[in-house]
């Protein structure tokens, strides 16, 4: 008798390590991210792991990777990035544990 392969998703393994996961908005796309100060755009981003709910809080939720600013909840699509020409950029990425 052969038994059907298992297959996991990695995201899956990660389960047990996290306890209540943020759960991802949906971004508009109306405010930009950062702060515009003296000409120089400062923008600190997270990755996390967050549920996203894509068809309503009556259906089923995935556990997904999203961008966060630093402070505020995962986001899908992204933090919008908006600069005027000419603009200095100052980046911090950081990845968040997931332990």
């Amino acid at each position: 008798m052969r038994f059907p392969a298992l297959v996991v998703s990695p995201l899956l393994l990660l389960l047990p390590c996290l306890k209540d996961p943020p759960r991802v908005r949906i971004s508009d796309n109306r405010r930009p991210a950062g702060a515009l100060r003296n000409g120089v755009l400062t923008i600190h981003l997270d990755t996390r792991l967050g549920m996203w709910y894509p068809d309503g809080d009556s259906s089923a939720g995935a556990l997904v990777p999203a961008f966060a600013e630093a402070g505020r909840e995962p986001q899908i699509p992204g933090p919008l990035i908006r600069v005027p020409a000419g603009t200095e950029r100052g980046e911090r990425g950081r990845r968040s544990p997931t332990r």
